[in-house]
């Protein structure tokens, strides 16, 4: 697990903000799995959480949140926490785009189109088009070193269980209109 030990004092009501969203999200989890566990009574439960620091640059800080939940099989999530350096707020999704702007289509859209051409180029790939509606307006995401945007799901969220969570890179030409 990465620990962060000295917060920049511009920013440590966001670095606190963030800090307490990811002990309340792992308390969360290990409070459910102890009450899973009493119900179940004698079987194989686990439960991991690891955290790793996505992004530390002049701008952003992210940190990444990873759990698997294991019973007679696993399910895989993840959770960011991000933080712009600059202002010293968190930052979700949402807050990246204008008020106006629908990002949410635009987005859904690219994934979509993803999807789609993936699965033309591998028919071994199962993601769940007839399902798939929208993104959340507070999809799980982060930047990659080129700076695009990426989208996660959590596992069984928009593709067969086998693949895990999947990842999708959003062309910053896909939504760089859409900023603030």
């Amino acid at each position: 697990m990465t620990m962060v030990t000295a917060l920049p004092t511009s920013t440590s009501r966001s670095w606190a903000a963030a800090a307490l969203q990811t002990r309340s999200t792992t308390d969360q989890l290990i409070a459910q799995f102890q009450t899973d566990c009493e119900a179940a009574g004698e079987s194989y439960q686990g439960l991991d959480v690891t955290s790793s620091v996505v992004t530390d640059s002049d701008t952003w800080f992210t940190l990444r949140i990873d759990a698997t939940r294991t019973e007679a099989s696993g399910y895989n999530f993840t959770r960011f926490y991000h933080i712009n350096k600059a202002t010293g707020e968190a930052v979700t999704l949402s807050d990246l785009f204008r008020p106006d702007a629908d990002y949410v289509s635009v987005l859904s859209a690219e994934v979509l189109r993803q999807m789609e051409e993936q699965m033309a180029a591998d028919a071994s790939l199962s993601y769940l088009t007839d399902e798939f509606t929208a993104i959340d307006p507070e999809q799980s995401f982060y930047w990659n070193a080129d700076g695009d945007l990426v989208l996660v799901f959590d596992e069984y969220a928009v593709a067969a269980g086998y693949m895990g969570m999947v990842e999708f890179t959003i062309p910053q030409d896909v939504y760089s209109a859409l900023l603030k």
